[in-house]
């Protein structure tokens, strides 16, 4: 059945073999696909843990998507608690988070720094691994912050620059545990306030924040977080795309192909269906070959003297 899909994406005759048209249109052998999706499902759906080459996959490691619905009245109190608004931070108990990125280092920096009217009162720095996602640091911040503001009796609002958090917070119907406990804390700490200003606009705390997330870099606590699915996705793509690239290099069909692409690749090779029958060794016949040469030469009239050379050659 996939042999049919990949003759209509690619334009190739039926003779031509599987191993070479899956490497030309970047779709991974069936079985191989079939193999990476059963341990993805298995553990982050079933929550079964899955014994695979030696290498075993423990669902407790990975986030779990909480499908239950919440009640109503969390969502009216979180417009409430949380808002959109282009002013300062006031002098005000506050606390403001931040996140930095280094790419050439091996984790992801969050920080806290929380302001009792002009006096810093609180600061707090954490690590994550570069394979957890900048989505998960955000709401670890917001979260930490939440959680030291709780121990305090007093309204205290919390400026954040991440929009993609703030609106995912907003969300009723979010399935990731995270923003759920980020909503439950919200609706039992009631003088708690959310609020999202623009980053790098010069607010006093929001850019201290930042300056105490680069220090994390060396001071900061390393946290344990429970690894996003999409870590899991990519392990187990990475793990598949090499035994597709074994079963290439390998493989007894597809030769011509494979000297001339070598590598596997998920993303197809955009070219012309006459240059796949070309590579793939079903070349056009004499006849149309020949009259492409005198179409060419009709358009070029300086090279007709080639013709008489080019047709020797082909009667040959």
């Amino acid at each position: 059945m996939l042999m049919i899909f990949l003759l209509y994406i690619s334009g190739s005759y039926r003779t031509t073999p599987t191993a070479a048209l899956q490497t030309i249109t970047g779709i991974m052998p069936l079985h191989l696909k079939a193999q990476q999706e059963a341990i993805f499902i298995n553990v982050t759906c079933l929550r079964k843990e899955i014994e695979f080459e030696g290498l075993f996959y423990q669902p407790s490691d990975y986030e779990e998507k909480n499908q239950e619905p919440n009640h109503p009245s969390i969502h009216h109190y979180l417009i409430s608690s949380i808002k959109f608004q282009q002013q300062s931070p006031t002098k005000r108990t506050t606390a403001s988070c931040s996140l930095q990125m280094v790419p050439e280092q091996k984790w992801e920096q969050r920080a806290l720094i929380a302001h009792s009217k002009t006096a810093a009162v609180l600061e707090w720095k954490e690590i994550l691994e570069t394979f957890h996602t900048v989505f998960q640091a955000e709401l670890m911040g917001l979260k930490e912050a939440i959680i030291r503001s709780s121990q305090r009796n007093e309204t205290t609002k919390i400026w954040t620059d991440s929009l993609s958090s703030v609106m995912a917070v907003l969300d009723p119907h979010t399935p990731h545990q995270l923003v759920r406990d980020i909503q439950s804390l919200l609706t039992q700490n009631q003088n708690i306030l959310v609020r999202w200003i623009k980053a790098h606009a010069g607010y006093r705390g929001n850019e201290e924040a930042d300056t105490l997330a680069k220090k994390a870099i060396t001071e900061g606590v390393a946290m344990k977080v429970l690894n996003p699915r999409c870590e899991l996705k990519q392990h187990l793509q990475e793990l598949f795309l090499k035994k597709w690239q074994n079963l290439w290099d390998n493989g007894k069909t597809g030769r011509s192909v494979h000297k001339v692409l070598k590598t596997v690749n998920l993303k197809p090779v955009f070219w012309t269906r006459e240059e796949i029958l070309f590579v793939t060794g079903h070349p056009h016949s004499l006849h149309f070959l020949t009259f492409s040469i005198y179409r060419i030469v009709a358009l070029v009239p300086a090279e007709k003297s080639v013709i008489p050379s080019i047709m020797r050659h082909h009667a040959h």
